[in-house]
């Protein structure tokens, strides 16, 4: 559908979907924000692994997700990604700053 309609950029929230759906969704080069619910999933923890980190940004998701824990979202991805939280901030900034220079 977003291809239909010449959208080139966009943002799954939360996805939740399947793994063949989600490498589709890559390919196409659209962003995913992850969030802390997603890191205290098993289900979430496959999802978040399989997306580049070019294509990651993060969110709280507040006020739905009571106790929301931005930190615990960049503490995870630094342990998955190998990288120290500061490294994992730069990226997730360049990623936001990355989509917005396109709707400008």
């Amino acid at each position: 559908m977003l291809i239909d309609k010449n959208i080139n950029k966009a943002i799954f929230h939360w996805y939740s979907g399947s793994l063949s759906t989600l490498h589709k969704i890559v390919d196409l080069g659209y962003y995913f924000s992850i969030n802390s619910a997603m890191v205290q999933s098993d289900n979430g923890k496959k999802i978040i692994a399989e997306i580049p980190k070019k294509q990651i940004l993060t969110e709280t998701d507040c006020p739905f997700i009571e106790n929301s824990d931005i930190t615990s979202v960049h503490k995870y991805l630094a342990q998955l990604w190998e990288e120290p939280i500061p490294k994992v901030e730069q990226i997730i900034d360049l990623n936001f700053k990355r989509i917005l220079q396109n709707i400008k």
